[in-house]
């Protein structure tokens, strides 16, 4: 505290003087000093596992994360409560939690792994749809009629086999790190949950299920007019053929639109222990449990869309983003959706394609990579030619006993979604005044510059800082997931009350700008390698309620549930072409997420939340986010 107030009172002169001295974006020491694990005898990585976080480190990092965002009255108490907390004299204190914490360490892969997706997915009750599974847009494709439309569905599907069967094999290239370190092996687990897996929803807390591998019994569900059919890959033990796949899709696309039947798919849309309660309820029906299997045990399902024609959206890229985030209303595609399942490909008969996605077992690096193979893939495939006769085999269309119970419960779903649909605001735009190589010519990290811009936005908006966070990829340790990079910061406020005092001098605010930047990265270095302090406590929490525990004051302390209800959540997701993009809503009631894919002189940008919400209005950020950047630019430029 005693440094801050210091640098309040430099003059502008010695300001100036110390910024020109600073090295921003100095990766710190003991990080370089990390090496690169040695290869084995079968030529696989064998990374290092995630080691317990100091726990005096950890409430140090969350006190000057909060400090910030509270008052003074709120900070002292919680100051007094993080210092019981480490008093060994207290019967509620951490560090009897952090030496459980410990032997869970050593008998685990990663101590991190389940916690993380246990509290951050499986115990929320929100429904997946807009506030968990997050959407992508990819090319999208000019259909000059129904055939061409179902050849491109036939070839992306082989496409996306061919990436399952890289994973399957153990050829999928290594990944590596995409920061400093460009050397260092990332952990390639997540890819062997993306297939054959799914989320069912179960009271209290979701069960997350991968299948094995079963060649003989490979299969894949399409959803066509909000009806679901089983295609079978394999045939007298030989995968089918491109011709064979093509007519079952032509059959299915035909049958499926000459009757309507239950829209089954919307109560995948309810929070999940709704869900999980009617689920149960339908299983006791063998023709309900057997779709149920069938869905579950696929590898992955295509969604068939029908075109949306509609003018309620501001734009193209709106219109898109809803259609693959939510399926745009039960009068559109929502219906043809199932949110449980891991992987969902959505080929509108308009062109418009996308994937959304069950977010807990993989983060976006995954599945950007599974795109671009597709793309790889799509380039270089042949088409093929196609007679009027040919013998296909017949898929299976996927059938649900009909009741009142059902179709009540069907019907509640409708209005439920169809609310939270209309709830949902969407933004997407470019900012054009710069793009990645304006940070990057400063020697600024463009995404901390970003994070920073973004908190300001939300700054001026608001009147304060938000309860903010970025994803910090942990792939560098074995079974290794993410942490959030926190962006409050005592550097970061200073920026902003400097932006907005208009008694205050552009190198100042320089200065104080630097500083913010150089704090997120530190920030973001901590994070990545596994010195973030969420996951951590978070597991010590974990702990105390699985051995029935007291829970220590720091857990039930209301600035503890408050700094975990993330305000602004912004990830920057990188895509190749024009048109894509990806988009999410928001993870908490009330919250504001964003991506941005940084291009060399512009960002694209999305914005997403509630109408509902009477903190942030996401017209409001869409705004502030563009005159924050037009005022940092401005300062940088003058």
């Amino acid at each position: 505290m005693s440094s801050r107030i210091l640098i309040l009172r430099k003059s502008t002169l010695s300001l100036i003087k110390q910024s020109r001295g600073i090295k921003w974006f100095a990766k710190p020491q003991n990080y370089m000093a990390q090496k690169i694990p040695k290869q084995d005898e079968n030529g696989e990585c064998k990374l290092p596992k995630l080691e317990v976080p100091d726990l005096s480190s950890t409430l140090n990092k969350y006190l000057s994360s909060l400090r910030p965002i509270l008052d003074e009255s709120d900070y002292k108490r919680t100051q007094l409560i993080a210092k019981d907390f480490l008093d060994v004299n207290n019967s509620t204190n951490g560090h009897s939690l952090q030496k459980v914490l410990k032997i869970k360490a050593k008998c685990n892969d990663n101590w991190a792994g389940h916690v993380y997706a246990d509290e951050y997915y499986y115990k929320i009750n929100l429904p997946l749809p807009i506030y968990s599974n997050p959407a992508k847009l990819i090319k999208k494709q000019n259909f000059i009629d129904e055939d061409s439309y179902l050849k491109y569905v036939t070839l992306f599907i082989n496409a996306v086999l061919d990436f399952k069967f890289k994973i399957d094999s153990n050829t999928l290239e290594t990944d590596k790190s995409t920061g400093c370190d460009k050397t260092q092996d990332l952990c390639m687990d997540q890819y062997k949950k993306i297939f054959k897996s799914y989320r069912r929803p179960c009271p209290g807390k979701d069960k997350f299920i991968v299948y094995e591998n079963d060649f003989s019994k490979e299969h894949i569900i399409i959803i066509s007019n909000n009806q679901l059919y089983k295609i079978d890959l394999i045939v007298n033990s030989q995968l089918i053929d491109e011709l064979d796949l093509f007519y079952q899709l032509k059959c299915i696309r035909q049958e499926s639109k000459k009757e309507q039947e239950l829209k089954v798919g919307l109560l995948t849309s309810l929070p999940r222990n709704e869900w999980a309660e009617i689920r149960k309820n339908l299983t006791k029906d063998p023709e309900n449990s057997h779709s149920f299997a069938c869905i579950e045990k696929s590898a992955f399902i295509i969604c068939l869309d029908n075109r949306i024609e509609s003018e309620n959206f501001q734009s193209e890229d709106i219109k898109n983003g809803n259609q693959i985030l939510n399926g745009c209303g039960s009068s559109f595609n929502s219906a043809n959706r199932w949110f449980d399942k891991t992987l969902q490909f959505v080929i509108s008969e308009d062109g418009v394609c996308g994937l959304v996605r069950e977010h807990s077992p993989s983060e976006g690096p995954i599945t950007v990579n599974l795109i671009n193979h597709v793309y790889d893939y799509l380039e270089n495939a042949k088409s093929f030619d196609f007679s009027e006769s040919y013998p296909f085999s017949k898929p299976e269309k996927l059938k649900w006993k009909q009741s009142e119970y059902l179709d009540s419960k069907i019907k509640y779903a409708t209005e439920k979604f169809d609310n939270l649909i209309d709830d949902f605001d969407l933004n997407v735009f470019c900012y054009e005044n710069f793009g990645r190589s304006f940070p990057k010519k400063l020697k600024l990290s463009p995404d901390s510059f970003l994070q920073v811009a973004l908190q300001y936005a939300f700054f001026k908006v608001n009147g304060v800082l938000p309860v903010h966070a970025s994803i910090g990829s942990l792939r560098r340790f074995e079974k290794g997931r993410v942490d959030y990079i926190r962006g409050a910061n005592s550097y970061l406020m200073n920026f902003c009350k400097a932006m907005i005092d208009t008694n205050s001098s552009g190198e100042k605010k320089l200065f104080f700008l630097k500083q913010a930047v150089d704090m997120q990265t530190t920030n973001m270095l901590d994070a990545i390698h596994g010195h973030g302090y969420d996951c951590h406590l978070t597991a010590l929490k974990s702990i105390a309620e699985q051995n029935n525990k007291k829970l220590p004051a720091l857990f039930t302390d209301e600035v503890f549930d408050y700094n975990n209800r993330i305000q602004l959540l912004a990830s920057q997701v990188t895509t190749q072409f024009e048109g894509t993009f990806s988009c999410f809503g928001p993870n908490v009631l009330g919250g504001t997420t964003s991506t941005y894919n940084y291009k060399p002189n512009e960002i694209l940008f999305t914005v997403g939340g509630l109408k509902s919400s009477s903190f942030n209005s996401v017209s409001c950020l869409t705004d502030a986010f563009t005159q924050s950047l037009d005022e940092i630019f401005a300062l940088i430029k003058n």
